[in-house]
């Protein structure tokens, strides 16, 4: 029997949602169980699983905090509740080392909180990061790699026993042991015309998905102009546009069914357009790394094309959108293998391998 503790990042739902996808080929090798730790996305965990999964709802980590109806980052509200989130560090290891002995636990996984990586250490267990970024990257960013919050953090992650490096990574991470993979997401549950048809949009109609994530917490207004004819948008971030059911989670089907994805540069939402060759509109929240890698491979790779924030809520980008998405759509006939294809087996037998 192998037991695995999985610590799920609780900035947005983007780690939550391509966890889901790793944990889904964990179990599927007899003898594996899974125990998931997370709040923001506890409820999409225990819905994806149906108690195949244990899920314990409590926080992992906070991520940073977002300026209101900004696109940048509050520093001095982030370094507040960075000094606070570390504070709670010496009670989550003393929770966690009861949970891991009682449950017999033999592997620790982290996306990608760092406190996991000291319990496995303690633990005398081994232990996997899974990301394309890690705090450190983000916070040294912020506030220096000399601060004494982020050298903290950083000594944790280098503690881990293994690193997988998913796509759109950032330069000079200093996890160890780093093995480069390729795309991991969910994959569609639900066929395009499936998906049309529950939206209510014909076949003709080229449909744009627009998405900020669930990690602004404070979205910045967009501004809406006249449709072109024969476009049609779906968010249910934007006012007088298709709505997608609350009660419905699978994200990835709504950027398959779409012809163009308009969204920040977060890992979840660029993984699921690439996996599917839907053309990207993308921006970047001002001053956070993760989104700068994303966005200079997207831009790269010929299949997005990068705007700025104040252009992004303006929507200049419908007048030439269908011409846009023509030109990228042909760059995905020659993308390389790590983006071309999805790897969440791969990634599944890299943890069990430890």
């Amino acid at each position: 029997m192998i037991n695995i503790r999985y610590y799920s990042s609780d900035h947005g739902l983007g780690h939550v949602s391509r966890d889901i996808a790793i944990i889904k080929e964990l179990i599927k090798v007899p003898g594996v169980r899974v125990f998931v730790r997370n709040l923001s996305g506890s409820k999409l965990f225990a819905d994806s699983f149906n108690k195949k999964v244990g899920v314990t709802p409590k926080r992992n980590d906070f991520g940073v905090i977002n300026k209101k109806n900004d696109f940048s980052t509050d520093n001095e509200g982030t370094y507040s509740r960075l000094s606070e989130w570390k504070s709670t560090w010496d009670d989550f290891l003393k929770e966690e080392k009861r949970f891991c002995k009682g449950n017999d636990i033999s592997i620790i996984v982290s996306d990608i909180s760092p406190q996991p990586f000291i319990l496995a250490n303690d633990l005398g267990i081994p232990s996997v990061a899974v990301s394309n970024f890690t705090w450190h990257c983000i916070y040294s960013s912020l506030f220096g790699k000399n601060d004494p919050l982020v050298k903290d953090i950083g000594d944790s992650y280098r503690l881990a026993s293994k690193s997988i490096i998913l796509p759109f990574e950032q330069d000079n991470m200093i996890l160890p042991s780093q093995t480069k993979t390729g795309l991991v997401c969910r994959d569609i549950e639900k066929s395009r015309s499936e998906i049309r048809n529950m939206l209510g949009v014909s076949k003709r109609d080229f449909l744009i998905f627009v998405s900020m994530g669930f990690s602004m917490e404070n979205m910045p207004g967009f501004k809406i102009p006249e449709m072109p004819k024969g476009i049609r948008l779906v968010s249910n971030q934007l006012p007088n546009a298709i709505r997608i059911p609350s009660n419905f989670y699978n994200s990835q089907d709504i950027v398959a069914a779409s012809d163009l994805v308009a969204c920040k540069s977060g890992y979840t939402t660029v993984a699921e357009s690439v996996s599917k060759k839907v053309p990207m509109v993308i921006t970047a929240r001002d001053g956070f790394v993760d989104d700068e890698a994303i966005c200079s491979k997207v831009e790269k790779l010929g299949i997005g094309m990068r705007i700025p924030n104040r252009d992004f809520l303006s929507m200049d980008y419908l007048s030439n959108c269908m011409e846009f998405a023509s030109r990228a759509k042909e760059q995905y006939n020659s993308l390389p293998k790590r983006f071309s294809s999805l790897h969440n087996e791969e990634v599944a037998r890299i943890i069990l391998s430890c």
